[in-house]
């Protein structure tokens, strides 16, 4: 049986929380491209070269798959107890970004084709293929059998994995816009800014900069629960009791 979602939630927010620091340091690179953008504006005013901005995006978007493949794999490394090279993980995650790339645009046009036919259908082909990528980082398949392996540990469970999917990351999501909105409020209100261009579309400066910072402490939690309900998947079948698959907290990692 699978662990319920407050259950993932809990363990992951203390897994998180026990090893702040180290998620964290590798999600901070995302600030990098921010400024970049932020610069960029600053300095060319709104518009800005086109291949300048087509070229900033291209390392987003690369950055990013980067910084999930090193968060992944920390999260299984220590979960684990493994001992980890941070320089090595890096040159793992370098090699393992072109499959990523690779299922992720499988995944999008798969779930898009779906939605074109019927909302339903690319449901369904969401949930059964939410796991890929986690399959190319943690066992190393390729883009294909990553597709196989996400859809067979969905079979026969469809709905329970739909709520963990879904209620998880729902309640992360609502609880961090409450608390960066209250944020951004209770300063706008000490600088005079009214609420109307606080949250609107095209933010200031210092909106967009608390909101990126915000991003880089949500998003290793919202990895860490994806990677913990993965290993509950594959570990716990349908009708097994999976509650010994969630990490024990006493020990701390060996960093080499």
């Amino acid at each position: 049986m699978l662990s319920t979602p407050r259950d993932l939630l809990i363990a992951s927010f203390r897994f998180y929380r026990s090893h702040l620091w180290i998620f964290v340091g590798y999600t901070a690179w995302m600030l990098l491209p921010m400024m970049g953008f932020i610069l960029m504006e600053y300095i060319l005013g709104e518009t800005p070269l086109f291949w300048l901005v087509i070229l900033m995006t291209a390392i987003q978007a690369v950055l990013s798959l980067w910084i999930t493949i090193c968060l992944i794999h920390c999260v299984i490394q220590i979960k684990k107890n493994q001992p980890f090279n941070p320089n090595q993980l890096s040159l793992e995650a370098l090699r393992r970004i072109q499959p990523l790339l690779i299922v992720s645009i499988l995944q999008f046009l798969i779930v898009v084709g779906g939605m074109l036919l019927l909302i339903i259908p690319g449901i369904l082909f969401w949930i059964r293929y939410a796991f890929a990528q986690q399959a190319v980082i943690i066992d190393k398949k390729n883009p294909k059998e990553a597709l196989a392996l996400s859809k067979s540990l969905v079979e026969g469970r469809f709905w329970k994995v739909l709520g963990r999917l879904v209620l998880g990351p729902l309640v992360i999501g609502l609880t961090y816009a409450v608390v960066l909105g209250t944020i951004v409020f209770i300063l706008g209100s000490l600088l005079g800014i009214d609420t109307e261009t606080l949250f609107s579309d095209d933010p200031v400066i210092w909106v967009q900069i608390i909101e990126n910072i915000g991003d880089i402490f949500i998003i290793p939690l919202l990895i860490i629960y994806s990677v913990f309900l993965y290993e509950e998947l594959k570990i716990s079948p349908s009708g097994k009791d999976s509650s010994k698959t969630l990490p024990k907290l006493e020990k701390e990692p060996t960093v080499a």
